[in-house]
């Protein structure tokens, strides 16, 4: 197999994860109590249910399916 095609394999093994799409209540307390307080200013409000899943869905799907970026032989 040459390099291109190995890089493309492995690429496509990568693009065939399937990503479940985390909700708050699938979160463990802690976890989602850093998504409603994480980052704010003392004094503010925390984040409201709907603005904590706009955070959680902002974390990239490799990120939330726990794979590591560099766990791939992608050269």
């Amino acid at each position: 197999m040459s390099d291109e095609q190995e890089r493309n394999s492995a690429f496509n093994a990568a693009a065939n994860i399937n990503v479940q799409h985390a909700q708050l209540q699938d979160l463990s307390l802690s976890a989602a109590r850093r998504l409603y307080k994480g980052g704010i200013r003392p004094g503010d409000p925390i984040r409201t249910r709907v603005q904590a899943q706009e955070m959680l869905d902002k974390i990239p799907p490799s990120q939330r399916a726990g794979i590591n970026g560099k766990s791939t032989d992608i050269k």
